[in-house]
């Protein structure tokens, strides 16, 4: 009897061991914290009107955009693969500026894929990312990173000339030695026209950050001027918007790069409206 009663006690206080290590403790997750910093993302984004899983990524994009609010510039880049328009597209987003960045970011998988300050992360076989579910741990990888220059941007917009320009202040944190590099794009959103899905076609498909034209070469010019601590550097460019866009629909977006490893410095955007 008593040995029944000390198997009865051991089976039991196993038993009690093994549902307390088999319990799941729950793990606290730390609330979101949006990065304090003055840092903005240039994300240049390989799309195409004939590319099925570029409106999820499109959607990424905007989450990032609500996530990260005013920290990242997108460019959207309608090359040469999958851009040729749909039977049932108004219009061709397709440009040579386009097609010429898109082969001056080649290699890539495929698209959609995206060019997050140009970095290469170490995980990536290329520099454009085609994984979109990693964008927004890699953006907020990239926030918490140290920059060189702060970007100031105004415009003035002519609504007889149609003619924009644009005044860009580069404020330097610290005086910088090595060579930079300045990129100016020219974007046009809210356009309505189809898209292709998986297994469709979306007629009525909000097109966003269409790059239209760029201000200065596909890799950047360089910035012959010195780049001094706390001593505003301005740059003034001008763009005559043809009459077939919608300067209110339209941003100018610059980053700077360094010139020897191309990523990205600092981007900024701006409204041609303001």
């Amino acid at each position: 009897m008593k040995g029944n009663k000390k198997i009865q006690f051991i089976y039991g206080l196993f038993s009690l061991v093994f549902f307390l290590g088999c319990t799941e403790t729950p793990v606290p997750i730390p609330e979101f914290e949006l990065p304090n910093t003055d840092r903005v993302v240039l994300i240049e984004y390989l799309t195409g009107v004939k590319c099925p899983n570029c409106p999820k990524a499109t959607a990424v994009l905007k989450n990032i955009e609500s996530t990260f609010p005013g920290k990242t510039a997108v460019v959207a880049i309608h090359g040469r693969l999958q851009t040729e328009p749909l039977k049932e597209s108004k219009f061709d987003f397709r440009a040579p500026i386009a097609t010429q960045l898109e082969n001056f970011h080649s290699p890539f998988l495929g698209k959609p894929s995206a060019l997050l300050n140009r970095n290469k992360f170490i995980d990536e076989p290329f520099k454009p990312v085609d994984l979109v579910d990693l964008w927004p741990s890699y953006i907020q990888e990239i926030l918490q990173q140290e920059y060189l220059i702060d970007i100031l941007l105004s415009t003035q917009y002519n609504p007889t000339t149609r003619i924009v320009t644009l005044q860009a202040s580069l404020l330097p944190k610290n005086t910088i030695s090595k060579q930079m590099k300045i990129s100016v794009f020219v974007t046009e959103g809210e356009i309505i026209d189809a898209q292709e899905t998986i297994g469709s076609i979306i007629a009525e498909y909000k097109h966003e950050n269409i790059l239209r034209a760029m201000l200065t070469n596909v890799a950047g010019d360089d910035i012959q001027e010195p780049l001094i601590k706390a001593s505003p550097l301005l740059k003034s460019y001008s763009y005559t918007i043809p009459e077939t866009f919608k300067p209110e629909n339209m941003e100018i977006v610059i980053a700077i790069a360094d010139a020897t490893t191309g990523n990205i410095d600092q981007a900024a955007k701006v409204k041609i409206i303001q």
